[in-house]
């Protein structure tokens, strides 16, 4: 099957014809709907697993439970009922309103090096930067019905695409091991010596996995509501930190070098644009006429807004740690979460060993999100693995995410700024590939994006312009970034270019090769 480039309707016509563009968009949305016609629903999927009778009943019943088992495939335009458009900010919202930014936000006054002032001037306006693709990206979804690593498959093809699903199976299982190992020092915080982070570990992901069992609904469900106790609970941790010590920031003066500024782009780069590469995943059950401003405000409300507030708590909690003898001894004891048993047991004696309790779990809707994501995009790298149900994928994933968990977990601090860092190079050129297919080659037309075709291998583009664009934009990337395990020739004597370098070179190497590869085929 051929698809053309085709553009939007003209919209070169009279001043005030308002009736000509109403007909217009009613005719895009009709062609929409019956491209959308033509997805799978998901009793038709259930057919297509390689299981006995006995196994495909039992899913059945699980579907009618409200368990989601549909994987890779786009939503047929009947399923897209999903109206409670807000859920995209209780979401995020939900999950971001944690201990995991709050972690990550220590990283440029305690790791780093800058002052309070600094390092919240970096944080409010890059994460305000790097959030926009993000966010354009997310009301794609409703658009197109089709999960993000197959809105990337129009870019990357069919199997070059496996590509992009193991850029997110890295950069989203980073934040969601992240999130476990923060969550479970706060557990084994407690009570010194009475749990093992590796036991803490296994518990949170052990409610993870039940959470992301029941698939998009449920995440949305929990998300609706878990972050009242989690804000409660930070609440209480502000007023204890601002009694205990909050106050005594180190400000250390201005170097006049930019290496720890660049650090902390690259930081919250990793914190936004990261994000890019799943929000279809949350977005794809709502209807293709959703208000598109309003995903994207509900997605800087569910975004920006906590995640922004979280990581200034954490810059400020950085900075002081030096300061404050208690919490320096408590850091070099058991790292952050150690921190934050000293902040609130110090304050509100055995009451703060309750909210550790709520503190570790604020996190476990992040790994549920991850866990999810990360199930779908499996399917990606390996095809045939489209045959087996979701459920059974995320049992493997959440097996995964435990043991580099409790690895990641004996080093996790001076981790947590590389990884970050790293999750943000990986998303660089692959997002920045994906928007100049949909705006320049594309015309941000969703018709051209065809749902009929998205497993058909010759339909697709062939994906050799995005792979190529994306690995050679590793050169620049390589030779730039800095970390706490390696820093590159030009990242010594300039600081961390790499997210900036890996995305302009990654856009300069695609346009021409695209352009080629279109020339050639005669069609997109």
């Amino acid at each position: 099957m051929t698809i053309t480039n085709t553009s939007l309707p003209e919209k070169k016509m009279p001043e005030h014809d308002v009736e000509s563009t109403a007909a217009a968009v009613d005719d895009q949305k009709a062609e929409l709907r019956e491209l959308a016609d033509a997805a799978p629903e998901e009793g038709t999927i259930i057919e297509h697993y390689a299981a006995p009778e006995t196994v495909k009943s039992f899913l059945r019943k699980l579907t009618s439970a409200g368990v989601e088992l549909r994987g890779l495939e786009p939503v047929p335009w009947q399923d897209r009922t999903h109206t409670k458009y807000y859920n995209i900010m209780t979401l995020f919202g939900g999950s971001f309103i944690s201990l995991l930014p709050i972690s990550i936000g220590t990283t440029p006054t305690l790791v780093f090096g800058l002052s309070f002032n600094h390092a919240a001037a970096m944080i409010v306006t890059m994460h305000f930067l790097f959030i926009l693709p993000t966010l354009y990206i997310l009301t794609l979804g409703p658009l197109l019905g089709m999960r993000q690593s197959v809105q990337f498959r129009y870019v990357f093809g069919k199997y070059p695409n496996l590509f992009f699903c193991i850029v997110v199976i890295l950069e989203i299982g980073i934040f969601g091991i992240l999130a476990a190992v923060g969550g479970a020092e706060c557990l084994a915080a407690i009570r010194a010596g009475t749990l093992p982070i590796e036991g803490a570990i296994s518990i949170i992901m052990g409610v993870a996995i039940l959470i992301s069992f029941f698939g998009y609904r449920c995440l949305h469900f929990v998300c609706q509501w878990i972050w009242i106790p989690n804000s409660i609970c930070i609440l209480i941790l502000v007023g204890c930190a601002a009694t205990g010590g909050l106050k005594n920031q180190l400000n250390p003066p201005s170097s006049g070098v930019a290496a720890p500024y660049l650090s902390t782009i690259a930081i919250c780069a990793g914190n936004m644009a990261t994000w890019g590469t799943i929000v279809g995943d949350y977005s794809c059950y709502m209807p293709a006429t959703a208000p598109r401003k309003r995903i994207a405000l509900y997605g800087f409300l569910g975004l920006y807004v906590p995640f922004t507030f979280m990581t200034l708590l954490g810059a400020a909690i950085g900075g002081a740690i030096p300061a404050n003898p208690t919490w320096l001894a408590a850091y070099g004891q058991g790292s952050f979460g150690a921190v934050c048993a000293e902040i609130l047991t110090s304050k509100v004696g055995n009451f703060g060993r309750f909210l550790l309790v709520i503190l570790g779990f604020s996190i476990v809707t992040t790994s549920a999100r991850d866990m999810y994501s990360i199930s779908i995009s499996l399917v990606g790298v390996v095809p045939w693995l489209r045959r087996v149900p979701r459920i059974f994928l995320l049992i493997l994933t959440a097996g995964a995410m435990i043991g580099i968990g409790i690895a990641a977990s004996r080093s996790f601090l001076p981790a947590l700024g590389a990884l970050v860092s790293i999750a943000g190079y990986i998303t660089g050129p692959t997002v920045s590939v994906f928007l100049i297919e949909w705006f320049v080659f594309r015309k941000a037309n969703p018709v051209t994006m065809d749902p009929r075709i998205w497993d058909d291998r010759k339909a697709l583009p062939s994906g050799y312009p995005a792979l190529a664009a994306c690995l050679i934009a590793w050169a620049p990337i390589v030779l730039s970034m800095s970390t706490t395990w390696y820093t590159g020739p030009i990242a010594k004597h300039t600081g961390d270019l790499a997210y900036e370098l890996g995305a302009v070179s990654s856009i300069l190497i695609y346009l021409p090769l695209r352009a080629l590869e279109i020339k050639y085929r005669g069609r997109l």
